[in-house]
């Protein structure tokens, strides 16, 4: 994992790429675990609703708000709305 590829959303949850499985993981402060974007083992993007496929993310920000994240895959950056 790229140092890139851990983040801290405006909740305070841990945004963490899952590399193996392609997926990104919400660490809540209650130590909760949840994935939020990705398919397991879907190693290119897959655009449309949630979860969708991810592959192979290089670093994620999310917005001040909590609502978006920015993902730079290779040869592009894809914004997720979260709810």
């Amino acid at each position: 994992m790229s140092s890139n590829s851990v983040t801290i959303d405006a909740a305070n949850n841990v945004l963490a790429v899952d590399s193996a499985n392609n997926n990104l993981r919400r660490i809540a402060v209650d130590a909760t675990v949840t994935t939020i974007l990705g398919t397991l083992n879907q190693d290119t993007v897959v655009l449309g609703a949630l979860p969708a496929g991810i592959g192979c993310v290089s670093a994620l920000v999310p917005d001040s708000a909590g609502t978006r994240l920015f993902l730079t895959v290779p040869n592009a950056v894809l914004v997720a709305t979260l709810s």
